[in-house]
């Protein structure tokens, strides 16, 4: 199944192809991660509005945080689109059937 991750306006951000998850953090320019999971495998996609003299969301991925440093990263497609809304670029993942997502913190 393919996740679309965006970030929306300047506080939102969430996957919007699947599950339609999103989290508002009020603009305070702390990262949002979402948990990308199933029984095998995990990622963690972190979405944050941009500090400073750059103007958009950056959106990255990493291990998931169940994994040790020798866990290497799921198998999965992960790319980059053009986003829906003209803030965001869109983060493009095509992961298994089973896999869900949650909400993990908002970072500090």
């Amino acid at each position: 199944m393919e996740l679309r991750f965006e970030g929306y306006s300047d506080d939102t951000f969430g996957e919007y192809a699947i599950f339609n998850k999103e989290h508002d953090n009020c603009a305070n320019g702390k990262p949002i991660i979402f948990k990308v999971f199933n029984e095998k495998d995990s990622v963690l996609v972190f979405g944050q509005f941009c500090p400073g003299t750059a103007f958009g969301w950056m959106i990255g991925v990493s291990r998931g945080e169940d994994n040790d440093e020798e866990t290497p990263m799921p198998n999965w497609s992960i790319c980059y689109a053009e986003g829906k809304w003209p803030l965001s670029p869109a983060l493009i993942m095509d992961v298994p059937p089973d896999c869900n997502i949650e909400l993990v913190k908002q970072g500090s």
